[in-house]
């Protein structure tokens, strides 16, 4: 985790295109379902020109996030030369926040749905953890953990004086969106520079893959409730899976396989038993890209023993991860190619 933030100065903004509505206050770890018969990998567009942030048309109707009127030229932040090596811009990224500390995730993400799959940019910051998001360890091995969420508890009826139960059963006034400033994705196929839209930063207007294959990716805040910050990523494969039926039993260890890239990223693994309660919990595994891994049958006994209600779920994705500390906590950003897998609990 880095905790050196970088002071960027904006000129002018403009906000990014997009429909979806919904606020990430904390993003469930589990993530989102996964469409499609398998992982599609689709034609990713290789003009360099693409990746290149060019003026936008109505820059001078825009307002800064402070509300200040834009200027018409805008002056966008400075991105890491587009040939610095692999191995060299990978040093730049690397670590996850703690569960506890997290207000804030962004994601560059990409779903094998339809022919060429679906991607996006959204992201949100909150001035505070949410107490009953937070999944606390009940178990480890190697490079998985088995982590229980466990709802706060308050004596007194929180709702009631407006707040919320936080952790340590106190009610704490519920957590509050907060602005990051101007927002800008460098390194993608096509520019993307965000505003704060209620409560969530988002970009869905891309059609097929968002970036090149391991390409230099960049976020870059300009500060505003929250101070200037900037993080970084790569362009990862799209996760192909050989055998995508697993089956999950107890008294059983658990191997799958996936198609190595040789590229950028890890592969991160979420089973999740318990989708329709209160107090969930997630067996995750986060893997270097060597196509075969085996979760333990200590992790899978402990994962079904915390109980199993409704279908059992999946999330494989390939990915990177960088973060930052920020005044109000720890800012994650991801970008990620899910992969789709079914599976049978036995």
């Amino acid at each position: 985790m880095r905790t050196m933030v970088l002071a960027m100065v904006l000129l002018a903004a403009c906000g990014g295109g997009g429909s979806k509505g919904d606020s990430l206050v904390q993003p469930d770890l589990t993530g989102e379902d996964v469409g499609g018969d398998g992982a599609v990998v689709p034609d990713v567009p290789g003009d360099q020109a693409a990746r290149e942030l060019e003026a936008v048309d109505g820059a001078s109707d825009l307002v800064h996030a402070d509300g200040g009127a834009a200027d018409a030229a805008m002056d966008l932040p400075d991105f890491a030369a587009p040939d610095v090596a692999p191995e060299e811009w990978a040093k730049q990224y690397g670590t996850a926040c703690e569960g506890a500390e997290r207000v804030g995730l962004f994601e560059v993400a990409w779903s094998p749905n339809k022919d060429k799959g679906t991607a996006g940019v959204n992201g949100s910051v909150t001035d505070a953890v949410e107490a009953k998001l937070i999944l606390e360890k009940a178990g480890e091995e190697g490079p998985c953990v088995l982590l229980k969420r466990v709802v706060p508890f308050c004596e007194q009826d929180c709702k009631a004086e407006g707040m919320r139960c936080a952790k340590g059963g106190i009610c704490a006034p519920w957590t509050k969106p907060l602005s990051v400033g101007t927002v800008v994705v460098n390194g993608l196929v096509k520019p993307v520079i965000m505003e704060l839209t209620g409560a969530t930063y988002f970009d869905t207007s891309f059609d097929g893959m968002a970036w090149e294959l391991g390409g230099n990716i960049e976020l870059i805040a300009s500060g505003g409730q929250v101070e200037a910050f900037s993080l970084q990523g790569a362009g990862v494969a799209p996760l192909a899976i050989p055998a995508a039926d697993w089956t999950l039993s107890k008294g059983a260890s658990l191997t799958f396989q996936w198609e190595p890239s040789g590229g950028p990223g890890q592969v991160q693994v979420e089973i999740n038993l318990m989708q329709h309660a209160s107090n969930s919990h997630d067996l995750v595994c986060v893997l270097e890209d060597t196509g075969q891994f085996t979760i333990p049958q200590t992790l899978t006994d402990g994962l079904i023993n915390l109980g199993v209600f409704g279908a059992p779920k999946v999330i494989i994705f390939r990915r990177t991860v960088d973060s930052v500390q920020v005044s109000s906590g720890c800012i994650e950003f991801q970008v990620k190619a899910k992969g789709t897998a079914s599976l049978t609990l036995k």
